[in-house]
């Protein structure tokens, strides 16, 4: 039998972020003196995966756990959830024999797995599993914003194995994805970006960008594809192949709020 598991696990995070509702008015029934409040928001993450089956070795397996937002505001939650579920879609869908994005997570998980045993009868001398790994367990939840923090890894041939870490970060009062670079000032975050850049690869000021073996176009220094709001400050995270080759690996550093500014001023 194949191995199906759904598990959920309660990230408590005692937040007080809902909105109280209007108090009614008072006629005389003690009852009506108070309104319920919104309950917080909460963060669990569901956990799907599935493995080969009679394997008993390096077996080829999938594994996705998916933050998900509980109570709170029922509009904001659904824009958020909405659009963690749709980003977990397309990169499974990507990888599946056929594209049924819209599919149970569990068939989904399924379906991976079954395109591994094709690619086993067309190529039955291949020596590697596939797997694919798909965690949002590190995504964050703070009074004011979420981010979504949805790392993956996976093989399914080649060289080597790859990863990717996709970040994204929500006003809770709106559920709209934050935009750092309007909410920042972006010439000072590019500023300071670029100083943490070049600290971590041990580059001077005056160095060259692409001499040092970077991808920059036209050997300009730009934030990256992705960005997120931390507890420490904004993360940013150059993935692999994003702005060096393989081998330099993904560039992850922190800018604290501190040295940040908006409209003109620092924080």
């Amino acid at each position: 039998m194949k191995i199906h598991h759904i598990i959920l696990f309660l990230a408590t995070l005692s937040l007080a972020i809902g909105c109280n509702s209007p108090k009614p008015e008072n006629n005389g029934d003690d009852s009506q003196t108070e309104t319920e409040a919104t309950e917080p928001f909460e963060l669990e993450v569901e956990v799907f995966s599935d493995e080969e089956e009679n394997c008993e070795e390096e077996c080829s397996y999938i594994e996705l756990k998916i933050p998900v937002l509980k109570n709170g505001d029922t509009e904001v939650r659904s824009r958020i959830n909405d659009y963690v579920d749709s980003y977990v879609r397309e990169t499974v869908k990507t990888r599946l024999p056929e594209p049924i994005g819209n599919a149970s997570f569990e068939m989904m998980c399924a379906s991976f797995l079954e395109g591994y045993e094709l690619f086993k009868l067309e190529f039955p001398d291949s020596p590697h599993s596939w797997f694919l790994e798909l965690n949002g367990d590190s995504s964050i939840l703070t009074d004011d914003y979420f981010t979504a923090q949805l790392m993956s890894y996976e093989y399914m041939g080649g060289a080597h194995p790859n990863s990717y870490t996709h970040l994204k970060s929500f006003d809770l009062t709106t559920g709209n994805a934050i935009n750092i670079t309007s909410k920042f000032n972006r010439e000072n975050l590019l500023s300071l970006a670029e100083s943490k850049f070049r600290e971590a690869h041990s580059l001077s000021e005056k160095d060259d960008l692409n001499d040092a073996g970077f991808l920059f176009e036209d050997g300009m220094f730009h934030l990256p594809e992705n960005m997120g709001l931390t507890p420490d400050g904004i993360l940013l995270i150059y993935n692999a192949y994003e702005v060096a080759a393989y081998t330099v690996g993904a560039t992850i550093i922190t800018i604290p709020y501190s040295t940040l500014k908006v409209d003109g001023e620092v924080l």
